[in-house]
């Protein structure tokens, strides 16, 4: 299973004997997106590597109190730890320089002054050639494990919008993910199939009407849309009158500050088909960030980026989308938590579950990779149900910290998690996890063992 490029960032040791060496390499990786660690010896390159398990080590010939080739021979002694590509610069080309690379497989080796941009060129070209994963990564086909797994996130129903039931969460769901909604309580159907009796938790919602509580006519009705194709807007215009909703144009985001700054009660929200970076950007901002906090209407946002993460006053929508899911996601952002908040009580509240089903494509030495068939959020934290894994990770959360779709049809997305708290040693909990799989093996050799003998006369 080929791993998406950027799901996983990559961690560089540098081993330099003067700082100064390294700074222009630090800055560079630092700017591709890699987390580069330096060291100045090869003591502090020992005490460093296992603590931080690195992905790939940069290292000059000759260091203060040794060498790569010193350096090589220790890592080899670690099973976990050889795996870490090596890459060497010998400065001068002297006997003793070149002796202390001979005869170890390194992953290259660089004679000379060598530019900083190509160094950093090779070490991206060994970072692809290994798949863009973790050196430690083991994926479940190699291990052998049933990949099939669901992610799970609480939230409690308050109650009933018409054709909806009315979710609140900790957590943000994307609006394109379809997932199983779960009750907690045994007695009650899921959503996805409810009938008979497991309507019944449904029917003791509270009915909401958010419209009638927002205010169907006013300003919470009007949109203010960014677009800077009028054709397009006039499209917008005629189909959003159809739901009672009245469009207000601006061509520019200097128009919309401009609108936004001067009518800002006027507009239920505020719909952006892009934020560029440019000064019509910058000046929009200032208008936006200089209203009162109550005063600003919440922004809708259109965006191409698989992680833009909505806020308590941006929601983003990720182009190109349809219709339906525009209107949908234009009365999600123009609804307050106070329209529904006196309605709903803790009587009536019905614990419940988000469910989706995923494949476990393998794990590092920090947490693992996902896929699934709908975009998870970054910054989101859930619950993972694998039978195998949760013997190692029991009940605790994972965090999404990357997501990425697996092709330009987005007809299927892999998420990054992590497992290790902050704080907690990554070796160890790399000795943990290598212990666990190891046992795991150990069971189904067993269990094919068995299988062979079984009906076998004895």
């Amino acid at each position: 299973m080929q791993i998406v490029q950027g799901l996983t960032q990559h961690t560089v040791v540098l081993c330099v004997d003067k700082r100064e060496r390294a700074l222009v390499l630090q800055a560079l990786l630092s700017k591709t997106g890699l987390k580069p660690l330096l060291a100045f010896s090869l003591y502090e390159a020992l005490r460093l590597i296992p603590q931080e398990m690195p992905h790939l080590i940069g290292s000059e010939a000759l260091l203060a109190d040794g060498t790569a080739g010193i350096l090589y021979n220790r890592l080899q002694q670690d099973s976990s730890l050889s795996r870490i590509p090596i890459l060497v610069r010998i400065l001068r080309k002297t006997r003793e320089e070149l002796t202390a690379v001979a005869k170890r497989q390194f992953a290259g080796v660089f004679l000379g002054a060598t530019e900083p941009q190509t160094f950093v060129a090779k070490i991206n070209e060994v970072l692809a050639a290994r798949g863009h994963v973790s050196p430690y990564f083991v994926d479940t086909d190699t291990l052998g494990l049933d990949a099939r797994a669901v992610v799970a996130m609480d939230a409690v129903a308050v109650g009933r919008s018409g054709e909806h039931v009315v979710l609140r969460s900790a957590t943000e769901v994307d609006a394109e993910s379809s997932l199983l909604c779960v009750p907690k309580k045994a007695q009650f159907a899921p959503l996805s199939r409810i009938v008979g009796r497991g309507r019944l938790w449904l029917a003791g919602l509270p009915e909401i009407d958010a419209k009638a509580r927002s205010g169907s006519t006013g300003a919470r009705r009007t949109v203010l849309l960014y677009e800077p194709n009028a054709a397009r807007f006039e499209q917008f215009k005629a189909i959003l009158h159809g739901y009672d909703i009245e469009a207000t144009h601006a061509k520019t985001l200097h128009q919309a500050a401009s609108m936004v700054q001067a009518r800002a009660g006027d507009f239920g929200c505020v719909f952006l088909h892009e934020l560029v970076s440019d000064a019509s950007s910058l000046a929009w901002r200032d208008a936006y960030n200089k209203l009162p906090a109550a005063s600003r209407p919440p922004l809708l946002i259109g965006t191409s980026a698989v992680n833009a993460r909505a806020t308590a006053s941006a929601r983003y929508i990720r182009r190109p989308f349809g219709l339906g899911l525009f209107i949908e996601m234009r009365e999600a952002t123009c609804a307050r938590a106070e329209d529904v908040a006196d309605t709903a009580s803790a009587a009536s509240e019905v614990p419940i579950r988000y469910e989706a089903p995923v494949k476990l494509l393998g794990v590092d030495e920090t947490g693992g990779v996902l896929q699934l068939h709908a975009p998870l959020l970054k910054g989101s934290r859930m619950r993972f149900v694998h039978p195998s894994m949760n013997e190692l990770w029991g009940d605790t959360d994972i965090e999404i910290t990357a997501v990425a779709p697996t092709s330009k049809a987005a007809v299927s997305w892999q998420a990054r998690f992590e497992t290790v708290a902050a704080g907690t040693s990554k070796a160890k909990y790399w000795e943990k996890v290598t212990s666990h799989l190891d046992g795991l093996a150990q069971l189904r050799k067993e269990a094919v063992g068995h299988e062979r003998n079984d009906g076998v006369p004895q």
